[in-house]
C-alpha cells in the first residue's frame, strides 16, 4: 500500500551480538572493542605466529613465510600483515633493498599493544604497558 512503510526485522542470526556486561559473580565488565579485535586477529594461527615472531625481532613478509609455512603464497603473508597493522598489533618500520634488488618492507610488533612473555602473546590494555 502506498504511504505505508514495511516493517523490517532482523533475523537474530544477523543481529549484533550483545556483549555481557557482568560475569557470573556480578563483577562489572569493561569491554574495549580494540582489545576484542586484537584477540580475534590473534585467533588465526598464522597471524598469531607472525606477531610472536615480530615481538622477537623486526622481519619482512618473506622471512615470516620462510619460518612459518612456505605452502602459502607470499602475497597472503602481506595481506595478513596489513590486517595486523589495521588492528594495531604490528607496525611498519622501514623499506630496504632486498637481495634481488626489490624492496623488503620490514615490520615489528607494536610494543604498546602487544608483547610476548614465556612464548605467549599478551594484548596490552590501555595503561598496562610496561
Amino acid at each position: 500500500m502506498a504511504g505505508e512503510m514495511a516493517s523490517t526485522s532482523v533475523h537474530p542470526k544477523h543481529a549484533p551480538a550483545e556483549l555481557p556486561s557482568k560475569v557470573a559473580d556480578g563483577t562489572q565488565l569493561e569491554v574495549d572493542l580494540a582489545t576484542l579485535r586484537a584477540h580475534k586477529m590473534l585467533g588465526h594461527p598464522i597471524r598469531y605466529r607472525m606477531v610472536l615472531m615480530l615481538c622477537q625481532r623486526p622481519a619482512a613478509a618473506s622471512e615470516l613465510r620462510a619460518a612459518i609455512d612456505e605452502s602459502y603464497h607470499l602475497r597472503y603473508y602481506g595481506e595478513l600483515l596489513e590486517q595486523l597493522c589495521a588492528a594495531g598489533l604490528v607496525e611498519f618500520v622501514t623499506r630496504v633493498t632486498g637481495p634481488k634488488g626489490g624492496h623488503l618492507y620490514i615490520y615489528r610488533a607494536h610494543s604498546q599493544n602487544v608483547r610476548a612473555e614465556n612464548g605467549r602473546l599478551l594484548v596490552v590494555a590501555d595503561g598496562d604497558a610496561r
